[in-house]
C-alpha cells in the first residue's frame, strides 16, 4: 500500500473500496493487451512478435513490441479492424486453474520463463473463447463485448525495431478522443483556408462542421478531413506559384523624401509578395530604403528592411531600441517582428524618425 495524498498512522481505521469505474475500464485495458497480442500475431503472421512491455492505465494503455519496420496506416486499421471484430464476437471469458505443463498443452501464450511463476502447479489461464489464451494473473472482462471500442492513437519508436503503441478502448474514451481530433483538424483547416485567402480574397472551400454521434461516422468525418487538408494545401501551392508569377508593377509605390533619404512604406497581406516586392524596389532604388510591413495579430508587425546605400541592420537595431521585438540581418536586408499599439499612420511617423 501507498499513501497518495494525506497522512495515515499505525492503528488508523479506513475504509476500502473498490472503484468501479477505474476497475472496469483497468480491465477492459487488461483483457485487450491479451487479445491486441493475438491481434498483432495475426497481422504480423510472418514475423515473430515479442511482447516485450506494457503499461496499463484506466484511460489508456501502452503495448511495446519488437517489428523490422514502423507499422503503417494500413497495418494499424488492420490490427484495429480485427480488435473490433473480436469485441463483436461476444467472446466469453475463462478461468483456468492449472500446471505449466498443462498450460502450455492447452496453447496457452506464456510471456515469463516457466522457472519464474511462484507455483508451476497453480497458475492462472485466461481464455476468450475463440480468441486467445494466456497465462495472467489480473483483473479481465467477463466478456470482449464489455470493452466496447478499441483505437489505436498513437505509435512510438522506443529504440531500433521497437514500437510503442498507445491505446484507448470504451465508447466513453474512444468517442472522446475522436471528438477532440474533430475539433483540432476543424482549426486547422479554417486557418490553412485563411492562409489561401490572404493570397486569394475569394478562395472558397467548405466542410461538414457538425459532429456526429458514431465512432464509425466519426472515423469518416477525419477520412475526408484528411482529403480536404490535402486539397487545400495543393490550392496553396498552385495559388502562390499563380501570385509568384505575377509581374509586380513597382510604379505603383511612391517614395517619400525623409531626411534627404529615399524612403518607401510598403503594406502587404502575404510574406512572400511582400518579399518580392521590396527587394524589386531595392534592386530599382539603390539609393533608396524599403520598409516592408505586414500586420499581424495582437498588435504586430513582421517588419523587412531593404536596401543597399544604407545598412539596414543598423536601422533594424534603433527600431528594437524603440520597440518590444525581435530579429535581425545585414547590411541589405533586416528582418523580424515588432509588437506595438500603433494605428499604421503613427507607426509610419515613429519609423521615419528612427532612419
Amino acid at each position: 500500500m501507498h499513501v497518495v495524498k494525506g497522512k495515515i498512522n499505525q492503528e488508523d481505521a479506513i475504509t476500502c473500496y473498490v472503484d468501479a469505474y477505474k476497475r472496469i475500464n483497468y480491465a477492459r485495458n487488461h483483457s485487450s493487451t491479451h487479445i491486441m497480442f493475438h491481434a498483432l500475431r495475426k497481422t504480423y503472421q510472418n514475423d515473430v512478435i515479442e511482447q516485450l512491455g506494457s503499461n496499463i492505465h484506466f484511460d489508456h494503455f501502452t503495448f511495446d513490441f519488437g517489428l523490422d519496420h514502423r507499422p503503417t496506416k494500413t497495418e494499424i486499421k488492420n490490427i484495429e479492424n480485427i480488435m473490433n471484430d473480436y469485441i463483436a464476437m461476444h467472446a466469453k471469458r475463462n478461468y483456468i486453474i492449472t500446471s505449466v505443463k498443462k498450460a502450455q498443452e492447452l496453447g496457452a501464450y506464456m510471456t515469463i520463463a516457466e522457472s519464474e511463476y511462484h507455483d508451476a502447479n497453480s497458475v492462472r489461464v485466461v481464455e476468450f473463447e475463440g480468441i486467445t489464451k494466456d497465462l495472467c494473473g489480473g483483473t479481465h472482462v467477463e466478456n470482449s463485448s464489455i470493452i466496447e471500442n478499441f483505437k489505436i492513437v498513437s505509435v512510438d519508436s522506443k529504440g531500433s525495431g521497437i514500437y510503442r503503441l498507445r491505446v484507448i478502448t470504451s465508447n466513453e474514451f474512444v468517442n472522446s478522443y475522436l471528438e477532440n481530433e474533430i475539433k483540432a483538424k476543424q482549426e486547422l483547416l479554417e486557418n490553412l483556408i485563411r492562409n489561401n485567402q490572404q493570397l486569394k480574397a475569394d478562395y472558397v472551400i467548405s466542410f461538414e462542421k457538425s459532429i456526429p454521434k458514431s465512432v464509425k461516422n466519426k472515423e469518416e468525418l477525419l477520412e475526408a478531413y484528411e482529403q480536404i487538408e490535402h486539397q487545400i494545401r495543393e490550392d496553396y501551392k498552385k495559388i502562390l506559384k499563380e501570385k509568384n508569377n505575377q509581374i509586380i508593377d513597382v510604379s505603383l509605390y511612391q517614395s517619400q523624401l525623409v531626411n534627404d533619404k529615399k524612403i518607401f512604406f510598403v503594406f502587404e497581406n502575404e510574406i512572400n509578395n511582400l518579399r518580392k516586392i521590396t527587394i524589386e524596389l531595392r534592386e530599382k532604388n539603390p539609393d533608396a530604403i524599403i520598409f516592408g510591413l505586414i500586420e499581424t495579430k495582437n498588435n504586430n508587425y513582421f517588419l523587412i528592411l531593404n536596401s543597399i546605400k544604407f545598412d539596414t541592420s543598423l536601422i533594424f537595431k534603433n527600431i528594437l531600441n524603440k520597440f518590444d521585438g525581435k530579429g535581425g540581418g545585414n547590411q541589405k536586408v533586416s528582418q523580424g517582428s515588432i509588437a506595438t499599439n500603433l494605428a499604421k499612420n503613427q507607426l509610419i511617423d515613429v519609423l521615419k524618425e528612427l532612419i
